[in-house]
């Protein structure tokens, strides 16, 4: 019985994660929405459980045949009808039901349940399944309409000769009509064992159905596997000369849905990486199984069922058509000329050396990751553009006909790329290396490499990848690896990407670009974001790793650096969750913004980013900004900035080491909750630095360990109004809830020790000039702000764990501690440079040392009398062997040593 209640309960389609190979279709998308079908209205005959569902498309719509159950008995099933424009919303007919059971005593008294439908021109038909309470057979019904239906003298096929593996029930699931003979496949039990498998027979009308001698075709798997038990359902396909098969299996406690091809409809050969869609919904937990798929402009879609163990209902799925390189064709340009939308290339591992063109074609162009995630293929299937034949259009990719986010390029090595020029009719312009994507796209799981734009033109950008141009396109940019690309001209742009139009930037590594600037301006070496006013992009940066990139200025004429990480201007939108680090700016002229440079700018968020190791260096009048620069000086923007780690970044000859910021238009810009500790300037402003008139608000934010020739934390230049407020400033800073005390980091990654005087000293929310001001939910690692334990705000970007009343803090200030004691270094490990901190309860004769492993004296790095406090030195490790070393204090009869 349990068995019996299985297959009544399970059926139909399957959703999958595509694996294709050959023409197999093994990965499927399933629908977001899903179930697209479900139970009807309480009371109804369909109101426990809608399952089997079999679907064909008629010229104007989909029509669905499927089985409902009665909440009031385990049996009694009949056959509904609904109807759809697009395989998702389903309209039920007003008939339903339109099969029903016979009278008490016939073969079908107990259930229908739904069988293939096909319609030959002018009638359609349906074998359906019927239940006399112990058997299964098969009935033919048909119908001019497909609503009013007629049942044939049935049953037209029933169980198998005593002793034969299909001897108990059977139940017909696909019927293909070739225009002589009907094929039909179908599941049989055994009634010595109970199990299900799948038969072939074939017949000239419908009716009379001839076995085939070797049945069964289609046997369960061996012990342990998913499918050992049963084979409950198939749905057939007949395309590119082979056979297609989904099928049901079981394994006593879960059905999933397997594959299987054949060249003859009767050998089958299971798909090796089976199942290919297992349960995984919380409406599909106990079995996911195949109902019917169809090949339907151009995309195999699937209906399938859902089932728990008190509900059946109904999903869909849908899985583009392959066409294989170089397998069924030879070149990958070749296939995507064959290809209509909705189609997958699949491209085999091996290098191609082409320039190819999606020709405004919204179809996916992929490697074997695409079927698999098995990153290795990227590497393997390589693009290679260094053979183009025109001299000026060398991109390897190109996305220019109208393309859309349904156009898509993933999984391949895009390489040897030489850009495009003039492509809008002029000879200024020369972009996009490896991609160029002047329409829209989605550019996806690809490495975009050891790509060269090296011209002498106007305007030169996108080393990696060009995206868009300034028009109404979207592109997204997602999960790529974009490294060692370059940008080499008069005014060049983009090493790693340029980007021209809406769209997102996101979990992308973008590492080793260049852009040199042989005699002007030069900007975004890793990513160049650039609107133009009115039309200001609106383009979300997050989940990126951004490292290693140089913008190089030289000449002699108006030479500027922009942005060494990321240059983006114009623009609006989110720069969030990215690791911005190694980037620099060197120029004979201005320098602005080493990790980031932001200008003119509408609405603005940086947040949890950590910018670290930053640099610019120009000998110009303006050299700001060695984490971060801020300017609008076009228009009127305001920026954002929260639980940003801004650290060891460095303004050579010039600003801001952290921060500048800066323009009579930045109105009302906010810093909240930001650790911003050291990083260098020759000039002023080792922390933050402004210029030119700017207002802002800051509070819950530490500026420490920074350097400077003049205000080593914060400069405030030009007549700028900064409000700092419940803020840690080194030497201090006068504004309401500030405290000037060592923030006691606990490691390299900025956490607060449980000593810190930052943990519950800021504050929720906080009104300034009328406005009221709140600072983030959560904290740089997306952990609660406060942390749950705790009722107050941190300071800092890193939200602790610690639970501490604040301190008042008019007493804070003033504390002195008690004891001697001498902390571990930070960061630890280090390179080259290093903070050592030690508190002193009363002034002292302090000699501070640092040894090597053989206990020589390496440097003395204080021997001098010190006040009572808090104290930090700095050391600079440069030129010395990697390894362990000893620092060591004397304080008067205090003595401690630790090791770094």
């Amino acid at each position: 019985m349990k068995r019996y209640i299985t297959f009544l309960f399970i059926g139909p389609l399957l959703l999958m994660m595509f694996i294709v190979q050959v023409s197999a279709q093994t990965h499927w998308t399933k629908y977001p929405g899903n179930p697209v079908f479900v139970e009807g209205q309480s009371g109804s005959w369909d109101d426990a459980w809608v399952s089997y569902p079999q679907v064909i498309h008629d010229s104007t719509h989909f029509i669905m045949y499927y089985t409902g159950f009665p909440a009031v008995s385990p049996v009694g099933a009949k056959i509904g009808s609904a109807t759809s424009t697009d395989g998702i919303n389903w309209d039920r007919e007003e008939g339903n039901p339109i099969l029903t059971v016979s009278l008490s005593g016939e073969w079908d008294d107990a259930s229908v349940l739904t069988g293939p439908v096909i319609f030959d021109g002018s009638v359609y038909k349906m074998w359906y399944n019927g239940y006399d309470g112990s058997q299964y057979r098969n009935g033919l019904a048909t119908s001019v309409d497909g609503l009013d239906w007629t049942k044939n003298e049935n049953p037209v096929f029933n169980p198998g000769e005593a002793g034969q593996w299909d001897d108990r029930s059977v139940a017909i699931c696909s019927v293909i009509f070739d225009g002589s003979i009907c094929k039909m496949w179908y599941v049989g039990r055994e009634d010595a064992t109970g199990i299900w498998r799948v038969g072939y027979a074939t017949s000239p009308d419908g009716i009379n159905w001839e076995r085939y001698a070797e049945n069964p075709v289609l046997d369960i798997g061996d012990s342990g596997e998913w499918d050992d038990e049963d084979i409950l359902n198939v749905s057939v396909l007949y395309n590119k000369n082979i056979y297609e098969m989904w099928y049901m299996g079981h394994n006593g406690s879960l059905g999933s849905t397997g594959y299987a091809t054949s060249p003859d409809g009767i050998e089958w050969t299971k798909y090796a990486e089976n199942p290919i869609l297992v349960p995984e919904s919380i409406w599909e937990t106990r079995a996911t199984g195949v109902g019917s798929v169809l090949l339907h402009d151009s995309e195999y879609k699937m209906w399938y069922l859902g089932e728990t163990a008190v509900k059946g209902k109904i999903g869909y799925a849908t899985s583009p058509v392959t066409i294989n390189v170089p397998d069924e064709v030879e070149t990958i340009q070749a296939a995507i000329d064959s290809a209509v939308d909705g189609n997958l290339v699949l491209v085999d591992e091996g290098t191609y050396y082409e320039n190819i063109n999606f020709k405004g074609k919204a179809i996916t162009v992929a490697s074997q990751f695409y079927v698999d995630e098995d990153t290795s293929h990227i590497s393997k299937t390589i693009i290679d553009g260094s053979q183009h034949t025109n001299p000026d259009s060398g991109s390897v990719v190109y996305f220019v006909s109208g393309e859309d986010t349904n156009s898509v390029l993933c999984g391949f090595t895009i390489t040897g790329g030489a850009g495009t020029k003039g492509y809008w009719s002029d000879d200024v312009h020369w972009y996009g290396g490896g991609v160029f994507c002047a329409s829209g796209g989605r550019i996806i799981n690809n490495i975009v490499r050891d790509n060269v734009i090296d011209v002498n033109v106007v305007y030169a950008g996108g080393g990696g990848i060009l995206a868009g141009w300034w028009g109404t396109e979207y592109v997204i940019i997602q999960e790529n690896t974009i490294s060692s690309n370059s940008v080499e001209n008069n005014q060049s742009f983009g090493g790693g990407i340029s980007f021209y139009c809406d769209g997102k930037i996101t979990d992308n590594i973008v590492t080793g670009n260049t852009v040199t600037a042989t005699d002007s301006w030069g900007g975004g070496g890793g990513i160049l974001c650039a609107g133009y006013d009115p039309n200001f992009l609106s383009v979300d940066i997050y989940d990126n790793q951004i490292e290693n990139n140089r913008v190089n200025a030289t000449g002699s004429g108006d030479i500027r650096s922009f942005g060494g990480g990321i240059q983006y201007a114009t623009s609006k939108g989110m720069i969030s969750n990215n690791i911005i680090r190694n980037n620099s700016l060197q120029s004979n002229g201005d320098a602005h913004g080493g990790g980031i440079f932001i200008n003119a700018c509408k609405t603005t968020t940086v947040a949890n980013n950590l910018i670290s190791h930053n640099s610019v260096d120009g000998s110009g009048s303006y050299v700001r900004g060695g984490g971060m620069n801020y300017t609008s000086q076009y228009v009127t923007g305001k920026t954002t900035i929260y639980n940003n780690i801004i650290v060891y970044n460095e303004a050579i000859n010039g600003n801001g080491g952290g921060i500048s910021f800066g323009s009579e238009l930045n109105k009302d810009a906010l810093l909240i909750n930001n650790t911003i500790a050291f990083n260098k300037a020759d000039a002023y402003g080792g922390g933050i630095a402004t210029f030119n008139y700017p207002t802002g608000v800051m509070f819950n934010s530490i500026i420490w360990g920074n350097q400077a020739q003049s205000n080593s934390q914060i400069y405030p230049g030009d007549g700028s109004t900064l409000d700092v407020l419940y803020s840690d400033i080194q030497s201090g800073y006068s504004g309401e809830g500030n405290i000037d005390q060592d923030p006691y980091f606990a490691d390299s990654l900025f956490n607060l020790s449980d000593t810190s005087y930052c943990v519950g000293n800021g504050i929720d929310s906080i009104e300034v000039d009328g406005t009221w001001y709140k600072c983030p939910s959560t904290d740089y690692y997306s952990h609660l702000r406060p942390n749950p334990v705790d009722v107050f705000v941190d300071m800092g970007a890193v939200e602790s764990p610690f639970e501490l009343v604040p301190l008042n803090i008019s007493d804070l200030n003033a504390v002195i501690p008690v004891k001697f004691e001498l902390r571990q270094n930070y960061p630890n490990p280090f390179n080259p440079v290093t903070m050592i901190n030690y508190q002193l309860p009363m002034t002292s004769d302090v000699e501070l040392s640092v040894y090597n492993l053989l206990g020589q004296k390496v440097v003395t790095l204080i021997s001098e009398r010190k006040q009572a406090g808090s104290h930090q030195v700095e050391w600079d490790a440069s030129g010395l062997a990697s390894g362990v070393y000893y620092y060591r204090i004397e304080a008067g009869e205090f003595q401690d040593v630790k090791k770094m």
